[in-house]
């Protein structure tokens, strides 16, 4: 070691100029600073200043000495040839820019791909379904003997439609068309009637099965020709359907019925635009009609029966004994919107009778010992005749009630 910095006692080494720490000269040539010299073409030393004495100098002796770290940032001394010493913390590389949009042009990169897939997905699933079902060959199972046993024989899920003249007997003589068929009908079956329009008329035998005889009438053969009277039969279950001429105005054909049904009939429906409607003998069926315009006339009827008329009168006849009114303890119920209804009670009845007028008037026999109520807005009578039993319910909106013997 050759000493220490005047300037901040820093170690110096032989021959060093500088310190370290500070950057203060260190002295180490005597006789002041050396000029600064430029080597010429033949290798020495040529001088620049007024340094003639000293024409062949060489660097100093001594070690190699480390680069000079720079200074920290501190006070400095007053000296005029000091310098501020530069900050040893490296600046901060600049950092590149960052473009903006990246991230939303990234985003909108996937979910354009997203689609895409799906869209391809969903082209696949459409050619798919477009293509022809693939057909699946199944083993039947082998029965003891190794013989693949028969499949199960399949079960019929819906009636058998066909035009009523299929297997009839066809009848034509001027302006009628007449067919008759007959089906086979357990005691306990079910028959559904739809008409568009004409007279239908049920009456009860002792056969088991059902005679339907269809009467088309008026207009001319092509017209009577193109109604068409469908029937669709299965097991205890007989509907026939017959289709309208036209519009609702429109009576150029109408379609009549006359069917005999077994006496044990389970359920009887019929549904009608414009009938004349005739039942009678059903002592056991439960019995719905609706009837849009026309007239409803019942006899002997045992079982459960509803009726309902838009337009038109409904007559009722009750016997007695063992007729309607000892059967079922069922309701009957009898509604009319606009029209009249009669109903006449034989001797021996017993029922429990209820009926309303809205608009209009009830009539009924002194004889029967019913008293009229009159209403703010309507008429009502209600009372047992007989020993009473199966409950009987008349309703009307606009017309009139008669109840007699």
């Amino acid at each position: 070691m050759a000493g220490e910095c005047r300037n901040c006692g820093a170690e110096l080494f032989a021959g060093q100029q500088f310190c370290r720490r500070c950057g203060v000269p260190t002295g180490a040539v005597a006789g002041g600073e050396q000029p600064t010299r430029i080597l010429g073409e033949g290798g020495g030393v040529e001088a620049r200043s007024g340094w003639e004495g000293q024409s062949n100098t060489s660097p100093l002796a001594g070690s190699n000495t480390d680069p000079v770290a720079p200074p920290r940032q501190t006070a400095y001394a007053s000296s005029s040839f000091q310098t501020p010493p530069a900050s040893n913390v490296a600046a901060p590389s600049p950092q590149p820019a960052r473009k903006k949009g990246r991230s939303w042009l990234f985003a909108f990169l996937i979910i354009g791909l997203a689609g895409a897939f799906m869209l391809v997905g969903l082209l696949y699933a459409i050619s798919s379904a477009s293509k022809s079902p693939r057909v699946v060959v199944r083993k039947l199972p082998k029965n003891k003997t190794g013989v693949p046993a028969p499949p199960p024989p399949r079960v019929e899920r819906a009636a058998k439609a066909e035009t009523f003249e299929e297997g009839g007997e066809t009848t034509v003589s001027g302006d009628r068309s007449v067919f008759k068929k007959t089906y086979e009908l357990s005691e306990r079956a079910s028959v559904t009637l739809e008409n568009a329009g004409g007279k239908i008329s049920v009456e009860t035998w002792d056969e088991p099965g059902a005679e339907v005889t269809i009467t088309r009438r008026g207009g001319t053969a092509e017209e009577r020709e193109s109604v068409a009277v469908v029937g669709e039969h299965k097991g205890d279950r007989l509907t026939l359907k017959s289709s309208a001429t036209g519009g609702a105005n429109d009576r150029s054909v109408e379609v009549e019925y006359e069917v005999k049904l077994p006496r044990a009939l389970r359920q009887l429906e019929i549904r009608s635009e414009r009938a004349e409607l005739e039942l009678s003998g059903l002592k056991a069926a439960a019995v719905a009609v609706d009837v849009r315009e026309g007239e409803i006339e019942l006899e002997e009827m045992g079982g459960e029966v509803s009726t309902k008329i838009i337009k038109g009168s409904t007559r009722i006849v009750l016997g007695g004994g063992d007729e309607a009114t000892q059967g079922s303890r069922a309701p009957n119920s009898f509604s009319v919107v606009r029209g009249d209804v009669e109903l006449e009670i034989a001797e021996g009845a017993n029922l429990d009778l209820k009926a309303e007028v809205l608009e209009g008037e009830i009539e009924v026999e002194d004889e029967l010992g019913l008293k009229l109520e009159r209403r703010a807005a309507a008429q009502y009578v209600a009372g047992r005749i007989g020993a009473g039993g199966k409950p009987v319910v008349i309703r009307v909106t606009n017309g009139n009630i008669r109840i007699k013997r």
